[in-house]
């Protein structure tokens, strides 16, 4: 081993205990730092360090990648507007967007989140600026329609959606 990848588990070692901290006892950390170049040279430029079991990390990438897939990447035909529930009641007519950029802006008022969404077919863009708190609920508001749209693809009911689009 190299002095210098000596120096690279040390350094990685000490990020991955402070990792490993913030989650219950037990739980596993694994880096892995993949360059896309080394893949000429499979192997050469990787770096994977776990004091779990390979088998296991496989296993959890394998399942994290099935769980995004019917999400990911699906071609959908898209109206240029739809109707739908807005956060203070009732409905609104909305110009749908297919794209999204997340960006940190300044403000007068100190730093905040910004979502952008737009279309490519379109000259105007939206975006919601939100604080800390407005972004960390956003957060839980996409897993819940992250879980929910998984569950319309199994054909079972909902369990966040909005009624006015549900599909049960």
């Amino acid at each position: 081993m190299t002095d210098r990848l000596a120096q690279v588990q040390a350094e990685v070692a000490r990020h991955m205990d402070a990792i490993a901290a913030l989650f219950r006892e037990g739980a596993r950390v694994t880096v892995i730092v993949r360059n896309p170049e080394g893949e000429q040279t499979p192997g050469a430029q990787d770096f994977v360090m776990t004091a779990d079991d390979l088998s296991r990390v496989i296993d959890v990438v394998e399942r994290r990648a099935a769980a995004i897939a019917p999400l990911s990447n699906r071609d959908r035909t898209v109206p240029p507007t739809m109707m739908a529930p807005v956060h203070e009641g009732g409905e609104k007519r909305s110009v749908v967007m297919t794209n999204s950029a997340i960006h940190t802006i300044r403000l007068a008022e100190g730093n905040f989140a910004a979502i952008v969404l737009s279309r490519p077919t379109s000259d105007v863009a939206a975006i919601a600026i939100l604080d800390r708190a407005e972004a960390a609920a956003q957060i839980q508001l996409l897993r819940n329609a992250i879980d929910d749209a998984g569950r319309l693809d199994r054909g079972e009911p909902t369990a966040h959606a909005a009624p006015s689009l549900r599909r049960n």
